[in-house]
């Protein structure tokens, strides 16, 4: 996806979708109005959350932990996730910490 940008007082993004929280991105090219109504024309992006239940049965415990870390050369940006999901009883839980730590990207222009 493109950088956001500037203009006239308003700031547009990118929407920083973070991938940790993704289980799967499922995309359909070409019209799907008959599935998913009218604004489908041009295709669908679905975007699938981490299922804390379908985590925990793919591992060997009653828990699972990931941990995440990276590096942006652009804006200098460090990130660390951490992502864990158990078995409560019944349920099933799923918590998520996230940290992003960066400086101004700088551009040239007015």
């Amino acid at each position: 996806m493109p950088s956001g940008f500037g203009s006239a007082g308003t700031d547009q993004g990118r929407g920083n979708i973070n991938p940790l929280n993704l289980e799967r991105v499922e995309v359909l090219k070409g019209p799907a109005s008959a599935l998913y109504g009218s604004d489908a024309i041009g295709g669908v992006v679905i975007f699938e959350s981490l299922n804390p239940e379908r985590m925990v049965k793919q591992g060997d415990g009653d828990a699972v932990v990931r941990l995440a870390t990276g590096y942006a050369s652009k804006d200098e940006r460090y990130h660390a996730g951490l992502t864990t999901a158990a078995s409560l009883g019944a349920g099933y839980g799923l918590l998520q910490i996230d940290h992003q730590s960066f400086s101004e990207l700088d551009v040239n222009s007015d």
